[in-house]
């Protein structure tokens, strides 16, 4: 919190619980990373929103050893709209503990983690490390289960449908059983701090205000209404020096293919082309005045969506899977890059 010019963060504390190695407890643990997952997603969505007073926001676990046991939300607020930033966390808070979660969010972030638990699986070779990260977090933070992926995906798969909407809402409400919160709030040291008496108004303010319920929106169709042709390979060139293969396309486009021991579960697609910034028609004497809408061409198609999806509706119809795709300019090249599972 300390790098940041406008932050808030509220601290919740609950009650010490010792955890058990059973069953039971990895179930409790299930029902704790959903509830994250979705006020996560939320808060995600929400942030993309052009009126929404904060860039980002989050909601998490914390612990200090066996002595203490804390639910947190922080957010990064933009310029001078902290007071908006801690009402509409709070808010968010409030729009679950009033409506809870919807069964759209609930699938979603399902799906979310299956995806995540199952790319665990798939890379075998990275087990030593995950295994002693469990034994130090066992050992420092008395956290019981020490168990490989592909239990836990399995665990996951199989309890994952028991999981009520029900208990979902239940386990978030009783977060805040006690309502014993801290707030901390930075901001530039050249304005004034808002006052505890602000705070403490904003989240009365808060639970008296009307608060509107969540919206179900289930993404229906294909990301595509129409498949581009299929285009043909007139060439196939191996190269055996650096174990590649080489694809030229109809189209101009030369593709190169190598596969690699880094990850089992991964494939990587890194696109160039030339013409970025210096090569975009303008003459240079005038290159200035666009130079900014340039740089902001790449994050604008990005943050534009797919079609008729909205970036929202994007990641909501890719939740279950594990895929990322992005697109870059430069002065004088673009390039697409992404990664995917097999």
């Amino acid at each position: 919190m300390s790098r940041l010019n406008y932050g808030v963060y509220f601290c919740y504390k609950r009650t010490p619980k010792k955890l058990e190695n059973n069953l039971y407890n990895v179930r409790e643990v299930f029902i704790d990373t959903l509830v994250d997952e979705m006020i996560n997603m939320r808060f995600s969505d929400k942030s993309r929103e052009l009126d929404c007073p904060y860039i980002n926001a989050r909601a998490e676990f914390s612990t200090v050893g066996e002595s203490s046991r804390f639910y947190s939300f922080w957010s990064v607020a933009k310029e001078n709209s902290l007071q908006d930033t801690i009402k509409a966390v709070l808010e968010e808070r409030e729009r679950v503990l009033q409506y809870g979660w919807t069964q759209e969010e609930i699938n979603r972030a399902k799906a979310s983690i299956i995806a995540y638990f199952e790319s665990g699986v798939s890379e075998k070779r990275m087990e030593s490390s995950l295994y002693l990260n469990a034994f130090i977090d066992n050992f420092l933070a008395k956290q019981p289960i020490v168990a490989d992926d592909e239990w836990i995906f399995n665990a996951a798969v199989r309890m994952f449908p028991l999981i009520t909407a029900k208990e979902l809402n239940v386990a978030f409400k009783e977060y805040f059983k006690y309502e014993d919160l801290t707030v901390f709030a930075v901001c530039p040291e050249t304005e004034n701090l808002i006052s505890k008496e602000k705070i403490e108004k904003i989240i009365k303010d808060v639970k008296n205000s009307k608060i509107v319920p969540p919206v179900s929106n289930n993404i229906q169709g294909d990301l595509l209404d129409n498949i581009p042709k299929q285009g043909a390979i007139l060439r196939h060139v191996s190269n055996k020096e650096t174990d590649t293969l080489e694809l030229g396309l109809e189209n101009g486009a030369r593709v190169i293919l190598k596969q690699t021991a880094n990850k089992d579960d991964q494939i990587v697609l890194y696109a160039l082309a030339k013409g970025g910034i210096f090569n975009c028609g303008y003459p240079y004497k005038d290159l200035e005045q666009y130079i900014v809408s340039a740089r902001l061409s790449a994050p604008m198609c990005i943050n534009s969506g797919l079609g008729k999806y909205s970036y929202q509706e994007i990641r909501k119809k890719l939740s279950d899977k594990n895929v990322s795709f992005d697109f870059g300019i430069s002065n004088f090249d673009r390039y697409f890059f992404g990664n995917t599972s097999l």
